[in-house]
């Protein structure tokens, strides 16, 4: 957020009156978390305030997200072959 310089993170909703937007971190202090980490092993973002965040977004929405994709393109493939007598 420009005015806040707080990082905009999703989190799970049923948890709403537990979330206080004013803990959520705030660009400077990532770039604190990553100079105080220094290079080394891992992920960059394992060693910064987003991580939880990052991981909620991926199993919470990409990997539904990626396996309907999946699906659908999995029955569209089975709809064809079923019209072409393809099986």
């Amino acid at each position: 957020h420009p005015k806040t310089g707080r990082v905009c993170v999703p989190f799970d909703g049923r948890e709403v009156a537990s979330f206080d937007p004013l803990a959520v971190v705030t660009l400077r202090e990532l770039a604190a978390q990553l100079d105080a980490a220094g290079g080394g092993d891992g992920s960059d973002l394992e060693k910064t305030a987003l991580a939880k965040s990052v991981r909620y977004f991926e199993k919470g929405f990409l990997d539904p997200l990626l396996k309907s994709l999946h699906k659908a393109a999995r029955d569209e493939k089975e709809q064809v072959a079923a019209v072409m007598g393809d099986f």
